[in-house]
């Protein structure tokens, strides 16, 4: 498809885009419009438990800066005993 043909398609029309497909062209789909969907979108979240508490503090950011660099934090090499 040209650009002229994409900005020129209409609302209900998308372009699909999956791992080792081709892109597709497709019609989005209402919901709304389907009992069945609207009755599960009624359906309540269900209750979740609270996390336990976890010993210590972590690191809340994937980087450290030092003075010479800015490196990666390695997930695999934080220890829980800090």
């Amino acid at each position: 498809m040209t650009a002229q043909e994409i900005k020129q398609l209409r609302d209900e029309e998308i372009i699909g885009f999956h791992r080792r497909l081709p892109a597709f062209k497709a019609k989005r789909m209402d919901w709304r419009q389907h009992s069945l969907l609207v009755h599960r979108r009624r359906i309540p979240p269900p209750k979740l438990s609270a996390l336990p508490q976890i010993e210590g503090t972590l690191p809340t950011t994937l980087w450290q800066r030092n003075e010479q660099s800015i490196s990666y934090i390695d997930p695999d090499m934080i220890t829980r005993d800090l």
